[in-house]
């Protein structure tokens, strides 16, 4: 960590908070983005409200440093939304992103989903549908969707270079691995 960099003090961390930052730790990406719902996050912009109310909110190395300072940077009473670090730090200049900026995306789909109920049947496993290949090419960005895979669980699929998710498998974050090979079959 930086000189003067602040690790953030929060009473409370949760569990997007701890895994958007210890994933974006390993990617070391110049720019992390995490998707927001702003549903019930911004004035008039409740659950009842149709439309598509999601942007991504971008952090540093230095926004990223900590669980902490995820949670205070989706604090209101911190600014609202906006990098924790101190001294603020800033993103990477456009010619810094023409010349090898790299970056990673997080969305977490766990706090919406909801147990499929059928009569006679228990939820085993689901898993979230998503084209990792065109949305997401690992030569660009990595990726990490947070969802449930059952009831009580938080599992995160996760795209990005080899070293990259070896290093993802290193880190403590991976408790067991789904029973499940999405890898592209070339």
């Amino acid at each position: 960590m930086a000189r003067g960099q602040r690790t953030g003090s929060t009473a409370f961390v949760s569990t997007n908070d701890i895994l958007v930052s210890a994933f974006s730790n390993l990617t070391h990406s110049d720019v992390s983005m995490m998707a927001i719902n702003w549903r019930g996050k911004i004035s008039d912009c409740t659950e009842q409200d149709v439309g598509n109310y999601v942007d991504l909110m971008c952090y540093t190395p230095a926004d990223y440093a900590s669980p902490a300072l995820i949670r205070k940077s989706i604090s209101p009473e911190e600014g609202p939304y906006t990098g924790a670090a101190h001294p603020r730090a800033r993103l990477p200049s456009n010619w810094e992103h023409l010349t090898g900026g790299t970056y990673a995306a997080m969305t977490n789909w766990a706090s919406f989903a909801k147990p499929l109920a059928l009569s006679g049947a228990e939820q085993d496993l689901h898993i979230p549908l998503f084209e990792w290949n065109k949305a997401c090419p690992a030569c660009v960005v990595s990726s990490m969707v947070i969802f449930q895979p059952c009831a009580g669980r938080v599992g995160v699929m996760v795209a990005g270079k080899r070293d990259l998710v070896e290093a993802v498998r290193r880190s403590g974050m991976v408790g067991c691995l789904l029973p499940a090979n999405l890898a592209h079959q070339a």
